[in-house]
Formats: C-alpha cells, sequence, structure tokens
C-alpha cells in the first residue's frame, strides 16, 4: 500500500475509524516482518517483537505528522522496539546465575555451600558479610534481613550487591 493511502488511513483513524485503523496496522505487518527478520535471531521472539511495534505505532498515532513522510517514521518505532527487545534480552542475561545442585539455598534451611566459598565470605568487609549470610545463605526475605541488623531495605540490598560484586572479583581470582 502507498504511503499516501497509509496517510488517508492514519487521518480517518484520528477521527475515530476503527476500520481504517485496523487497515493500517494491518498493512504494516508485511513491512514490520521484513525490518525484524534479519535482525532478531530467535523467531520465537518476531511475533513479540511484531505486537510491540504495532501497539507502539498505534499509542503514537497522534504525534505523527501527515505532512512528513511515513516510513521513516515507522522504521524509526519498529527500531526503537528492536533495541527494546534486545536491551532486555541483555537484562535478563546479565541477571542468570549458574548454580548447581550443591549450592541451592533453601528458606529456612542452612544452605550447603562449600569451604571455600565459607573463605571468600569472610574475606568480605564485614559490613557485607552478615548481609549476604543472611539472604543469601540463611534464606532471609530483604525485609527480615534488614529488621535484624537495624538498617533500611535499600541500604541492605546495597551491601549485598556489592557484597556479591566483591565475591565474583575473589572467585575471578581463584580460577
Amino acid at each position: 500500500m502507498k504511503n499516501t493511502n497509509l496517510k488517508d488511513l492514519i487521518i480517518k483513524t484520528l477521527a475515530g475509524d476503527q476500520l481504517a485503523c485496523e487497515q493500517f496496522l494491518l498493512s504494516l505487518i508485511p513491512k514490520i516482518n521484513a525490518r525484524i527478520y534479519n535482525k532478531i535471531q530467535r523467531k520465537e521472539d518476531h511475533e513479540d517483537v511484531k505486537q510491540n511495534a504495532l501497539m507502539a505505532i498505534y499509542k503514537s498515532l497522534k504525534t505523527f505528522d501527515v505532512s512528513k513522510d511515513l516510513s521513516p517514521w515507522v522504521n524509526a518505532i519498529i527500531d526503537f522496539k528492536i533495541a527494546d527487545y534486545y536491551r532486555k534480552k541483555n537484562r535478563t542475561k546479565d541477571k542468570e546465575v549458574n548454580i548447581d545442585s550443591e549450592h541451592v539455598t533453601i528458606p529456612g534451611v542452612e544452605a550447603n555451600i562449600d569451604f571455600e566459598m565459607i573463605d571468600m565470605i569472610e574475606q568480605l568487609p564485614e559490613k557485607f558479610i552478615e548481609p549476604i549470610v543472611l539472604t543469601k545463605i540463611k534464606g532471609h526475605s530483604t525485609k527480615e534481613a534488614a529488621q535484624i541488623l537495624n538498617i533500611k531495605e535499600n541500604a541492605l540490598r546495597t551491601r549485598v550487591s556489592r557484597g556479591i560484586q566483591k565475591l565474583e572479583v575473589l572467585m575471578k581470582e581463584l580460577k
């Protein structure tokens, strides 16, 4: 469909025509598919990115200037949704931790951690040891651990996070 026809559909959509809106969004699907096809490896994720792009286009219709070319505007939104996909994917990947069954913490039960890990934890500055022991070894929630230590939850989370970062450095030094 040509840009002029699509612009007409946008104008009708903005005027409240639901059929025009549906036609406009359906006409964008081949363009969206073509744009994401080579940029996202996992085919299972194509549908999610396509739906996110369609929603973003729909929500942004009021910002489109009908005197401008439609393609750069649509492409920019699609590219932003592709970038969002990779940002989310990388954030999730960064948070993944490979845990073997020997190091699983069960709330309320002392964890089965090896002596090397205990030695590394003991090498940490004192202010990081107790928050890590309470939350990661003894299985207390952040709220419970913060109450035990008489500090705010955010302070506890910061100490646990920084302590774990220091543990990661120590672990890398051992390898």
